[in-house]
């Protein structure tokens, strides 16, 4: 499958929203639909993606690139930039039946992530294709889309709860993405952590969000069963089909397959 075929599906949004909770929900339910292979991308410094989907141990591309650096190798005459390249793909790439995980880490300076997010992007143009679908979980906030880490989004969805404040940051994302010019097919909003059976109730949210003008793909509403599956460790992908936010989550699924 070439890189043109493949759908990069971005998730974005204030700190705290849960864009980690809904990229692992939709990951879980491509891998079930048999939608694969899937290539999730943990962006976010503050990784736990990788938890979250039961992957185990997990390198970064930050550690790689320390390890590279620290030790100093002699690396024979004629060995090119790209055959480094893919000695690092294959330390810190986790494959997995149907899915595969690619984990960015912390910075390797101080508020630096030039080299990560320049391998990462190296990485989806020369092999993301291999994957049917990509989906990023990009570090909370806004400094990703700035930095143009992802080059281009089939989907964007970006990830508020049901308040003034995070849907004000969901507007921020959105305009900061025409600012930049960044290549977004389509671009929505998901309502994380609602309450009450749904709806907006709170007419200074419902303004809210009337001003935004983000489409609003899908509500996932709050449930203790994620909670308790990230205390003991459960991978999502494990999940019972029943569960309100894993059925919420069917209409993420629905939009971008």
């Amino acid at each position: 499958m070439s890189p043109e075929t493949s759908k990069v599906i971005a998730f974005a949004g204030k700190g705290g929203t849960g864009k980690t909770t809904t990229a692992a929900l939709t990951i879980r339910a491509l891998v079930r639909a048999g939608l694969t292979p899937v290539l999730g991308v943990d962006a976010d410094p503050n990784s736990c993606l990788g938890e979250m989907l039961g992957a185990g141990e997990t390198r970064t591309i930050g550690q790689a690139r320390e390890k590279f650096a620290d030790s100093k190798m002699e690396l024979p005459a004629g060995v090119s930039k790209e055959t480094i390249f893919q000695m690092m793909m294959s330390e810190i790439i986790v494959e997995k039946k149907g899915w595969d995980l690619l984990v960015m880490g912390r910075p390797e300076g101080p508020g630096c992530y030039c080299f990560a997010n320049n391998i990462l992007r190296k990485f989806l143009e020369s092999l993301g294709g291999n994957y049917r679908y990509v989906v990023i979980d990009h570090e909370a906030g806004m400094e990703h889309l700035s930095r143009h880490n992802t080059g281009r989004a089939d989907f964007l969805f970006i990830v508020a709860e049901p308040d003034v404040t995070s849907l004000r940051a969901a507007r921020r994302i959105k305009d900061l993405t025409a600012e930049l010019g960044l290549v977004i097919g389509r671009s929505a909003l998901v309502l994380n952590m609602t309450r009450g059976g749904g709806g907006i109730d709170d007419e200074n949210v419902r303004k809210e969000l009337e001003d935004s003008t983000l489409e609003v793909a899908a509500e996932i509403p709050y449930d203790e069963n994620l909670a308790r599956a990230e205390i003991s460790k459960t991978s999502f992908l494990d999940l019972p089909d029943d569960l309100a936010a894993v059925k919420a989550a069917q209409k993420l699924y629905k939009i971008i397959i």
